[in-house]
């Protein structure tokens, strides 16, 4: 977080252009009296509000004379989080050697001065830039030596906070046991001292990690809790993503009905703040239910609305995902001309973005087009994707099973089939297995077993 900026103009009013005016003012004042002190701390202040507006090559110019009037007069606390900025402004254009370095001139300035508290900081930073570089060897050396320090002086913020990106390093070289012990603990410390913000916000990242590893019950746990936090804040963003994380789990369930109320709540929510890319998402996952149930009309409509969402923001990947669900729902409803043209356009966009599980979709479903048109269809290209692909549904195995017509794909969907059903209640577990996808891998099963 960029630091040293006014709470009472930024986070209170959230008014930048008031905030430029004002620093603006100060610095012609400070000028006029040649107050170098304040000279430069305008300048910093200034370049604050560029960075929060995300305009970093004007943020840095005010950085940069900043740093040379701290210098002038000798000012390395105002010296330092100038560097500090620098560097932060490097970090979100992705150059975190050049951000690496100016956090080296910050920490080496707060040693200087002996600020423990502002070389935590620091410390912290210099680790987030080695994570970025891919350096966890350094990114666990540098979060250490942050809470030791925090330890040391006391401060239960700093710990919590460095807590969880040690949560974080661990969850990227995916020793989630680690990483659900970390953010146990920052979990915990965040409660004791009332932050309720972080406490939200790594529920979250818990029940993330219990829904990746399909404890959904677990997941469902921490979401909850999340969304009473969340609404106690009365955060209507984070209840919204709390909603969200909700639906996505009972939709891993299989539980489509409560899957579809929690994506209209959230959706209700995005209309509130015409959240363009957000109402994208929530049409999208909408879509899915009514695919998933047979609806393919709705279904359609649905995406629509979704694509129209992301055509507006040019958000070009989104609409691969959204033309590929397309192409798919009109090869369901036997429209083959119409998937053709759906699916090719969303490959056409993919165009090597690395999108292998949509691609995967596209090309089986395309292929079974093929196939059933007589057509020759590259398997080897399909296989190469499979490899490529370590989580399938229960779905596209059962796509590659026809395209292949290899019973272990459909064994394995069968499984996963059996398994959804066994985690709900038998009334919705009934309903599950009456959905046209996984009744046909049922079917085919019973005869192919």
């Amino acid at each position: 977080m960029v630091s040293d900026l006014n709470s009472a103009i930024y986070e209170e009013m959230y008014d930048y252009e008031e905030a430029l005016a004002i620093f603006k003012m100060v610095l012609k004042q400070a000028q006029e009296i040649n107050d170098k002190f304040w000279i430069g701390r305008s300048l910093r202040n200034i370049g604050i509000v560029y960075t929060l507006e995300d305009k970093f090559d004007q943020a840095l110019k005010y950085y940069m004379r900043s740093v040379d009037i701290a210098h002038e007069i000798g000012d390395k606390k105002g010296m330092s989080w100038s560097f500090n900025n620098i560097a932060i402004c490097y970090t979100n254009v992705e150059e975190h050697l050049k951000a690496l370095d100016y956090h080296n001139r910050a920490l080496k300035l707060r040693k200087e001065i002996g600020d423990k508290y502002v070389i935590g900081l620091s410390l912290g930073h210099i680790m987030y830039c080695y994570k970025s570089l891919g350096d966890y060897e350094n990114a666990f050396d540098y979060n250490s030596r942050a809470l030791d320090l925090y330890t040391e002086i006391n401060n239960h913020g700093g710990v919590a906070f460095i807590c969880y990106k040690k949560g974080n390093l661990y969850y990227d070289q995916e020793e989630i046991d680690s990483a659900l012990h970390y953010y146990t603990i920052s979990l915990n410390k965040y409660e004791k001292i009332g932050d309720h913000y972080m406490m939200a916000g790594i529920l979250i990242d818990i029940g993330e990690i219990y829904k990746e590893n399909n404890n959904y019950n677990k997941a469902l746990y921490f979401f909850d809790r999340a969304y009473k936090i969340e609404k106690e804040r009365d955060d209507k963003r984070g209840i919204g993503d709390a909603l969200s994380n909700i639906g996505d789990t009972y939709y891993l369930l299989g539980d489509l009905d409560k899957s579809l109320e929690y994506y209209n709540r959230t959706h209700k929510i995005d209309l509130e703040f015409n959240d363009n890319h957000h109402m994208g998402i929530s049409f999208g996952k909408i879509g899915n239910i009514f695919e998933d149930k047979g609806n393919f009309d709705k279904a359609v409509y649905y995406y629509n609305l979704a694509y129209e969402e992301y055509k507006e923001l040019s958000e070009k990947l989104w609409m691969a995902h959204r033309l590929g669900d397309l192409g798919i729902v009109y090869y369901k409803k036997g429209d083959y001309n119409k998937a053709i043209q759906f699916l090719n356009e969303s490959i056409n966009i993919q165009n090597g973005n690395g999108l292998d599980k949509r691609l995967l979709w596209n090309m089986t479903t395309l292929s079974l087009i093929s196939k059933g048109l007589n057509v020759e269809y590259d398997v080897m290209e399909i296989q190469t994707l499979i490899k490529k692909n370590a989580d399938i549904g229960e779905e596209l195995n059962y796509y590659i099973y026809q395209l292949l017509e290899d019973s272990s794909y459909l064994e394995t969907a069968y499984n996963q089939v059996q398994e959804k059903a066994a985690n709900l209640e038998p009334d919705v577990a009934a309903k599950f297995l009456s959905y046209p996808i996984p009744k046909a891998i049922v079917e085919e099963w019973e005869k192919v077993k």
